[in-house]
């Protein structure tokens, strides 16, 4: 099944009733900057503002997982056997 929200917010109990999608709805699908940093301290000080100048990061896609879109942080853990070193 295509991913959803649960539940979807109205207006009013009146809107509710009447079926059929909220207007009140934000997709947040799309392409999204992304930096990967390794602890929080470390994150630009001023990123949370909206004249921080994210250009120079990557794009990921959402929803997804940076993870799984070649962004340097690999899964840790898989079905197959892992190349550890020395073994």
């Amino acid at each position: 099944m295509p991913m959803r929200i649960p539940l979807e917010p109205y207006r009013s109990l009146e809107e509710a009733k009447g079926g059929g999608l909220s207007n009140r709805r934000i997709s947040l699908d799309g392409k999204w900057r992304f930096q990967l940093i390794r602890t929080p301290k470390n994150a630009p000080k001023e990123w949370v503002y909206n004249y921080f100048d994210d250009s120079t990061w990557e794009l990921i896609t959402v929803p997804g997982s940076w993870t799984r879109q070649n962004k340097g942080d690999h899964p840790h853990y898989t079905n197959i056997v892992m190349p550890w070193e020395g073994l």
